[in-house]
């Protein structure tokens, strides 16, 4: 099962050319996807209360070979928890959806006011990932033709009209004519708020009904290699990241043309400390804060870099190897357009390239 989620740009979304982020349009295909997630019935608040589960159906001969606890432990968890925080107890309870790679594709950047259409639909599930794909129509093209009426009460309607605690989606023929603008492939892991651990997703209640058999839209996200270890870091990586559960193949190297990273010592680092605003309700960095930071280090020459050529859409893969909490130190490496967020051991927390 698909879904079509609206949002609008506002002033708040634009930087100094008046133009939407790529940051921005990165929020917005991520709540696109916890929208979704919503709709079907596996969404923030389902997924911290226990809902989510599937119960085991006694006929199921797939079943065969799962435990009964794969789909009971953590709701009886969620319930031991529950009652404890009401008796005066803080903890984090449940599970959450954390991204672990995504690929953008953008022929170009949005303007003020402008409302974005983003279609999206999972495509796989594995034991540990899923993948989520978009695709972004904006309305720009058609601005000329649609009274400013119209798309004013198309924003009342974003923002306003509410389903049953949903956003309704309701589409005028004048505004569902945009043009295609972007293209994403996100891929999720649930993790256990608890152990921090990814879960069995084979556990997920309505999994075979929100599957779409269609291929995702651009080429799935890549692996961007690693940076050069600086003086005193080393380049480990815990078994235990969600990304490493990503199968590999050929296509799953992101090859750049120029030559590998590693020549030469000459990139830049910079220091951030994680504060207040840099972090979402699952307690951990925010997704596109890592991308927040990355373009943070670039001069104004270097950012028209991120306009998307006349020729090709902007590319920019992103993976996601660890967390980074409050207040812990990290370090943004950068060579070009590829990046990396480090923690002061020198553990990789983001990865990210430009093409």
């Amino acid at each position: 099962m698909a879904g079509t989620y609206s949002y609008r740009i506002a002033s708040r979304d634009l930087d100094g050319s008046g133009r939407a982020r790529v940051c921005t349009v990165g929020s917005l295909i991520l709540e696109a996807a916890g929208d979704d997630a919503d709709t079907l019935g596996f969404g923030v608040d389902d997924l911290r209360s226990g809902n989510y589960l599937s119960s085991k159906p006694r006929d199921c001969k797939a079943c065969d070979g799962i435990g009964e606890g794969a789909y009971t432990h953590v709701r009886d968890r969620v319930d031991a928890e529950r009652n404890a925080a009401s008796a005066g107890f803080s903890r984090q309870i449940g599970a959450a959806w954390v991204l672990s790679r995504v690929a953008i594709e953008l022929r170009r950047l949005p303007v003020r006011g402008e409302v974005l259409d983003i279609y999206t639909w999972v495509s796989d599930y594995g034991r540990v990932m899923t993948t989520r794909n978009m695709t972004i129509s904006s309305l720009s093209d058609d601005l000329s033709a649609c009274p400013t009426p119209v798309i004013a009460s198309r924003s009342e309607a974003i923002h306003s009209d509410f389903e049953e605690g949903r956003p309704k989606v309701s589409i005028s023929p004048c505004l569902a004519s945009g043009s295609e603008i972007g293209k994403a492939v996100t891929q999720w892991a649930m993790i256990d708020l608890e152990t921090r651990r990814p879960m069995d997703l084979s556990a997920l209640s309505n999994r075979g009904a929100s599957l779409v058999d269609r291929t995702p839209p651009i080429d799935v996200p890549k692996r961007v290699p690693a940076m050069s270890v600086g003086a005193g870091l080393s380049r480990s990586e815990s078994p235990q990241s969600a990304a490493s559960a990503l199968p590999q193949s050929p296509q799953d190297s992101f090859r750049r043309p120029t030559p590998p990273l590693g020549a030469t010592k000459d990139f830049e680092e910079i220091r951030h400390t994680v504060v207040y605003s840099d972090i979402d309700f699952n307690g951990h960095v925010n997704s596109m804060k890592y991308l927040e930071w990355m373009i943070d280090t670039l001069g104004a020459e270097e950012l028209a870099a991120l306009d998307p050529p006349p020729d090709r859409p902007l590319r920019v893969d992103i993976n996601y190897l660890h967390e980074a909490r409050l207040g812990d130190a990290v370090v943004i490496c950068r060579d070009g357009l590829v990046f990396e967020v480090r923690n002061t051991d020198g553990v990789a927390l983001c990865r990210a390239v430009f093409q």
